[in-house]
């Protein structure tokens, strides 16, 4: 049920009413009541606005239980889908808010499966990857599978349409797989994603981006179980993709450019050069610590954690006075992220 809208205040006042109230309401209960009173008054504009703010604030958790409160609160399907246009695609604050955003959302779809099953395995991916990102892997698991067999059933009917949805379920699929110790199964259907992708690539180099992700996880996959110079070729290829991808366009690609090279770092390690191991680490290190400057709600555990592993890999190339400057950086940043969110 939508709300009137709130007079006399524009989104810029209103953004800096809920910084300030989201910040306070780490120590004092009034400020999130007072959060509670404004998304009730305009639950259209506030909320939208209080997840902007969110993923600013230092320590978000009062402030984000707020908005999941007012969304449980109003949790009709016009609000619900504009929780879901506004969610960024990473934030540890608002992981809550996602999950339950899409099963509100795939809830009303899966009364509806059987005359769009498309909408709800596309719905089942999202659901999946916000399940991954507040911990909830098991059902994560399960979403993905149910996700796969949809696209599964639907490539054999329509082929042209369907094969970039059974790449994308695919590819959540073995993650999930992966996340959850299935690496035999998880290895397999990230083989699956390859070939399809690599199919799509015929097609189109829009594509190119999704098969840089698969080449990725399916190098780390493939070192894990033991195919170490297969591993690092597939490795080798995704940052090649990924470097291009992000030399025009680096909002959209550095991140996954960052993994990329922390995957190939560690299979450089496994694969027993540790100075490639250490350049590789280094630019990883690199792109994490712009991202975390630009966006440390998303990327700056992350950051925290690629100084750590470039400590690992100085150590192991014998270069331990290097290795202690990344290390005290990273627990210094560790420090504060506990401090700031010690749930």
């Amino acid at each position: 049920m939508a709300t009137a809208p709130l007079p006399g205040l524009d989104d810029g006042q209103a953004r800096r009413a809920l910084t300030v109230l989201g910040r306070a309401a780490v120590r004092h209960p009034v400020a999130a009541r007072a959060v509670t009173t404004l998304l009730a008054l305009d639950i259209d504009r506030m909320l939208p606005l209080g997840m902007e703010v969110a993923s600013q604030l230092e320590n978000p958790r009062v402030f984000a239980r707020t908005l999941l409160d007012g969304l449980q609160a109003h949790d009709d399907g016009d609000t619900v889908r504009l929780v879901l246009d506004h969610l960024p695609d990473e934030s540890a604050a608002l992981a809550d808010l996602a999950v339950l955003a899409s099963e509100l959302t795939l809830r009303n779809a899966e009364q509806h499966a059987s005359l769009n099953p498309a909408a709800t395995a596309r719905l089942l991916l999202r659901y999946t990857y916000h399940l991954k990102s507040s911990g909830r892997r098991r059902e994560g698991l399960r979403a993905a599978e149910e996700a796969a067999g949809l696209f599964e059933q639907l490539a054999v009917d329509s082929r042209q349409t369907h094969l970039p949805d059974l790449g994308r379920a695919l590819h959540g699929f073995a993650v999930m797989l992966d996340e959850t110790g299935e690496r035999g199964r998880g290895l397999d259907t990230i083989r699956r994603a390859v070939e399809v992708r690599k199919e799509l690539c015929e097609r189109s180099d829009v594509y190119l981006p999704e098969l840089a992700l698969s080449l990725d996880v399916l190098g780390a996959d493939l070192a894990e179980r033991g195919h170490r110079a297969e591993g690092l070729a597939a490795g080798q290829e995704a940052v090649r993709i990924f470097e291009g991808l992000a030399a025009d366009r680096p909002v959209l690609y550095e991140a996954q450019l960052a993994t990329a090279l922390g995957n190939l770092a560690l299979q450089w390690e496994r694969f027993g050069n540790p100075g490639e191991a250490c350049a590789v680490s280094a630019r990883c290190v690199d792109v994490l610590r712009r991202l975390s400057d630009q966006n440390p709600d998303a990327h700056l555990l992350k950051y925290a954690e690629a100084l750590n592993h470039h400590a690992s890999a100085l150590a192991r190339a014998d270069r331990r006075a290097e290795a202690l400057a990344p290390v005290v950086e990273a627990v210094e940043l560790l420090r504060v992220l506990v401090e700031t969110d010690p749930g």
